[in-house]
Parts: C-alpha cells; structure tokens; sequence
C-alpha cells in the first residue's frame, strides 16, 4: 500500500470526513467473481483524488477486495439530502436546475485539464496581442477559456429531443409526460418497439418504462400495488450472453422485488441504513432455482425458465429460442443477441398467463 493510503471496513465508512455532508455506500456488498463478502474498501490518496478530478473531471475508483483477494475499482455512492425546492423556493431554483440539465446533456464532457490548456494557450496568444495590438493580455486568455466552454456546450443540442425532454419535466411535467407518452405509442402502432401484456387482464395496467433512443421496447405494470393483491409486471430485454450470470441476476431482482418491507417514513439518514441493510440481506440470501416452463405467446407455446420464492415469480422467454432447442435458461450461451420477455408477478398462477403483443398503447397510458 502506498503511503497515506488507508484501508477501511464497512463499520468504519460512517467515520469518513464529511459524514454530516454525505453519507457513503460500501457498494454492492458481494463479489462478482465469486460472491463472497467485501472485507475491505482502500480509499485514494489526496494527490489521486486531485489527479482523477484534473484528468478525468471524477473522483478517483476505491479499491474493493473480498475474502478471496479479488480486487476490483469500485466508485463511492454519495447520497446528499436535497433541500425541498416547493412553492417560490423552487421557482428561484429553476434557471439554475435548467442549466444543469443543459450540461448535464453534453455529449461530450470537458475535464479541468481542458480549461487550463485554454487558459494557458489563451494566455500565450494574449501576450502576444498585447505586445503587438495593445490588447490585455487576458482578454484572449477569457476568451478561449469562454469559447472552450461553448464549444461543448453546443454539444448538449445533438440529442434535442432527450434534452426538451428533460427541460420539459422539470417546467412543465404534465406536458412532458403527454408528448413522451405519445410518442411511445407512435413507435409501438409502427411496430418498432415491442410491448407485451397479459391476455384477459382485466384490472389497472399503466406503462411503466420504455427503453431505447428511438423507443424499442416498453415495460407495463399490471395491478394496483405490488405490496398486496395480483401484481406483475412484463419487460422487454436485449441480451446479448444469455447464461448464468444472466439469470442470477434475474434472481437477484426476483429477491429485491419480494421484499414486501415498505421503506421507513423518516429522515434521509435512516431510510439509507434502511435501504443498506435491506441491500446486504438481499445480497446474503441463496438465488432461487430456476426450472423449466411453457408459456403462451402470441398464442404460440414458448420454452422458458422461472424461478419462485414464496408467492413471488420471475419468467424469462427468449425470442426466438436457440436452434438446437436447447434451453437457453439452463445455461448455454447464445453467442446473438436476443430479445427476452421478463415477467415478475405475485399472486398469479404462472401456467394461466398467456401474453400477447400490444399494437397499441390505448388504455396504458391514463396516468400519464
């Protein structure tokens, strides 16, 4: 270890400098090679931290190691306690809010360092000027310095429809959601984004999330609550290595999901051990088996894999199955891409659920 570095364990974290400003994350609690717990977290030195920020505009990775001496660089969540910006508060805040969402949609991010060879090569073309022109010498040095952050700036304008979008929620919500929902239920009438819904569904069912620039695929979420009564929930994924790891993950999911524990009505502090402790025992909890299943599509039977813990279920349904006919859920690798239809539900007997393509979004989008 080098000098000033200082390895810290999890009960240590709380006693980093800063605690009243940010409270920080351990990370995922568990290995990605072999699962095994996190043992120790080695912060940066001071010299890192500032030559990460100088050179990459972010904060040096801490270094993680678990019981097995697996090493990985991990960066530290940092959660910070917004002041609530209601009534004139927010109002005040909103040319501020704006030209953080117009930097924040930069497509191209400057670092530090990129600012200070403009200033230094402005500064060198000022002593120039000023020696030949009577111009002061820091009038171009600003200048190029001002022009740099233009320069990048402008980039934010290459993805206009992502950036009216986010100005749009944060002026005006309603209007925004409108003109995104609309425009999720265009591509899915042009058949370029899928949406799959259960057949016979005769409660509540919203869109819950739609995915890719233009839209290709679209979440929905059927019932009213998934802490009580029938609730599912049915997703469109690109997979590119379906295997193992694949479904451990969605198992994973499977555990965060049926975690019926509402999360904690108090301050900021608390509902974050509470989501950390929530976080580490989900982690620590053995993945569900997954067995085979057939499932209805489109009123054609297809091959797939679920898992279950308690009245919870996860179902995977590739498209299209591999050709050998091999199930992909046992493990073999599918060297394509392929789409995958996820259902999660509770309280719902998984050989009755039959799922059909939606060509509309009519009647899933009431709430937005």
């Amino acid at each position: 270890m080098g000098r000033g570095i200082r390895d810290t364990t999890q009960s240590a974290v709380s006693r980093m400098r800063g605690e009243t400003a940010w409270t920080v994350s351990i990370g995922s609690g568990m290995c990605g090679q072999c699962e095994s717990a996190i043992v120790s977290r080695t912060r940066p030195t001071r010299w890192q931290r500032f030559s990460s920020w100088f050179n990459h505009g972010g904060p040096a990775p801490d270094i993680v190691r678990c019981v097995n001496g697996h090493e990985w660089g991990e960066s530290r969540s940092m959660y910070r306690q917004m002041i609530s910006r209601q009534g004139w508060r927010g109002t005040a805040m909103a040319p501020i809010d704006v030209m953080q969402m117009v930097l924040q949609a930069r497509t191209m991010q400057p670092v530090p360092r990129i600012y200070a060879l403009a200033a230094v090569a402005g500064s060198a073309i000022g002593l120039v000027t000023q020696r030949v022109f009577r111009v002061r010498w820091w009038i171009p040095a600003a200048a190029f310095v001002a022009g740099t952050w233009a320069f990048f700036a402008s980039s934010a304008l290459r993805d206009r429809e992502r950036l009216v979008d986010d100005l749009g929620l944060r002026i005006a919500p309603a209007w925004a959601h409108r003109r995104m929902a609309a425009r999720v239920d265009t591509e899915v009438r042009a058949g370029r984004a899928l949406a799959y819904g259960l057949d016979g569904w005769t409660g509540r069912a919203i869109v819950n999330a739609w995915g890719g620039r233009p839209v290709t695929s679209v979440g929905l979420t059927h019932g009213e609550s998934r802490f009580e009564g029938p609730w599912a929930q049915t997703s469109i994924t690109k997979v590119w290595f379906p295997g193992p790891g694949m479904f451990a993950e969605l198992g994973r999911d499977l555990l965060n999901v049926a975690e019926d524990e509402r999360p904690p009505t108090g301050d900021g502090e608390t509902r974050i051990r509470w989501s950390r402790e929530r976080r580490d025992r989900i982690a620590a909890a053995p993945l569900p088996p997954w067995s085979s299943i057939e499932v209805d599509v489109d009123g054609i039977p297809m091959p797939a894999g679920i898992a279950r813990t308690g009245t919870w279920w996860t179902m995977a349904i590739p498209m299209p199955v591999a050709e050998d006919d091999t199930p992909i859920f046992d493990g073999e690798a599918d060297p394509e891409p392929s789409w995958w239809i996820v259902v999660t539900a509770r309280d719902i007997d998984p050989t009755t659920v039959r799922l059909v393509r939606l060509w509309s979004l009519a009647g899933y989008l009431d709430d937005h």
